[in-house]
């Protein structure tokens, strides 16, 4: 008998939850069930806030408290390393090294695809070459100042270069500082995890002379404007990543790069530079173009910290042939490089 009523109460449908089974009929229901899904947390709850929710900092904040566990760096113990330390370090370079063998090839044509077509570039704006030069230079500056990444600035010169060749109205002279302004803001907010404020665009970057409403306002139209594709491939990202996918076939390359002073990267960064200051290399030739001279000329007549020589020719030929980009093309992107490398020295 036993057996038998149990047999018959697992037969019955199961009533999972009241709130889900029992449908509200009436407003005042409706307020019951609303306020049963709102309850919040008890008072004697802590709620741990990752950083990325805290939104947009300014990079001035004098004091701003919160709960969280703090290093104590006058204790000794805190500044000590474990030996134990070193494994997960290892085991994370190990990580990217495998992600970059499995995945490096992809990645880097998912790149070239992405690459946005600025051939119109300043043809119709009243901004010329240099107008343009003065302004990266001085964007540069600023973001040295707010202490940005490197990657943050290359960023905001690819965005006002796309705005330039996408924009059908042309621009006037006086328009351009508030499109270097809004670039970096833009740049930011899609690079750092703390980004620059509108504050600190109106009142340091600008020094009061551009409204918070004309710089939101610009930014609204240049996104527009370029389709909200801002995450476009930059010549600085094209080089980080192409370099981590040679690294992986070519020994003398992998050991510069490894070193605490690596000869192919500082070159890379002089050349970088020149080409972000240069008009020519944003309109007339693709990211991963310039990527690909850059990072030969950066390896050519150099040596690692072994004495071994970075630029082969198994090197030259996984430059020209990973892009199918034809030799002679290539040449004219070295040789531009080069006279403007000779200009700047």
């Amino acid at each position: 008998n036993k057996l038998t009523q149990l047999a018959k109460n697992m037969t019955k449908p199961v009533k999972l939850m009241k709130l889900v089974t029992e449908v509200p009929t009436s407003a005042g229901s409706l307020e019951r069930t609303d306020r049963e899904l709102n309850k919040t947390a008890p008072d004697s709850e802590e709620i741990k806030v990752r950083p990325h929710q805290l939104g947009s900092k300014t990079k001035e904040v004098d004091s701003i408290m919160v709960k969280t566990e703090m290093v104590n760096l006058d204790s000794d113990s805190s500044m000590t390393l474990d030996s134990d330390m070193e494994e997960p370090i290892s085991g994370s370079e190990e990580i990217a090294r495998t992600n970059t063998r499995e995945y490096g090839d992809f990645i880097l044509k998912s790149m070239v695809k992405l690459e946005e077509d600025n051939s119109e570039g300043l043809e119709h704006h009243d901004i010329k070459g240099r107008h343009r030069r003065q302004m990266v230079e001085w964007m540069r500056e600023v973001l040295k100042v707010f202490k940005s990444p490197d990657e943050c600035f290359y960023h905001a010169v690819s965005i006002m270069d796309m705005y330039f060749a996408k924009r059908v109205t042309p621009l006037k002279l006086d328009e351009l500082h508030e499109v270097g302004v809004t670039s970096i803001f833009i740049a930011s907010k899609y690079c750092e995890l703390e980004p620059l404020t509108l504050d600190l665009m109106v009142r340091k970057a600008s020094h009061g002379k551009i409204k918070a409403k004309t710089i939101v306002a610009r930014e609204m139209d240049m996104l527009k404007t370029m389709k909200f594709k801002v995450g476009a491939p930059t010549v600085y990202e094209m080089v980080e990543n192409f370099t981590r996918v040679l690294c992986l076939k070519h020994e003398a390359l992998r050991k510069d790069i490894e070193s605490d002073s690596s000869k192919m990267m500082d070159a890379a960064k002089q050349l970088l530079d020149i080409s972000a200051l240069n008009y020519r290399f944003s309109f007339e030739m693709k990211p991963s173009q310039v990527a690909i001279s850059i990072i030969k000329l950066a390896c050519l007549g150099q040596k690692n910290s072994f004495g071994q020589e970075i630029f082969t020719e198994e090197l030259q030929e996984d430059l020209i042939s990973y892009f199918l980009y034809s030799k002679g093309r290539m040449n004219g992107i070295e040789k531009r490089l080069r006279e403007c490398f000779a200009k700047s020295e």
